[in-house]
């Protein structure tokens, strides 16, 4: 009997990126449908996040996002511009 999971992601959360390979990963030998749902973490009125305003999200980026990256062979780099959604 397949399991079918429904995951919930935001395309502009490095977090959610991160998560995306090892979830592929683990669910590749197993009867496992993941269907992949948008979900924006951040909707508008609520403002966008810029990290390169905002030391803290530039030191979670530093501290946990980049070496994460590195450690499953994903390479990241910090867009300059926060990219805006809309459904």
């Amino acid at each position: 009997m397949t399991l079918k999971i429904k995951a919930y992601s935001d395309f502009i959360c490095p977090f959610c990126f991160l998560g995306k390979g090892p979830l592929d990963d683990i669910v590749k030998e197993k009867d496992v449908e993941i269907e992949w749902m948008p979900f924006e973490l951040r909707p508008t009125p609520y403002p966008k996040i810029d990290p390169w305003k905002e030391p803290d999200k530039l030191g979670s980026w530093d501290t946990f996002i980049l070496p994460t990256a590195k450690k499953l062979g994903i390479e990241m780099r910090l867009p300059r511009v926060s990219p805006t959604f809309s459904f």
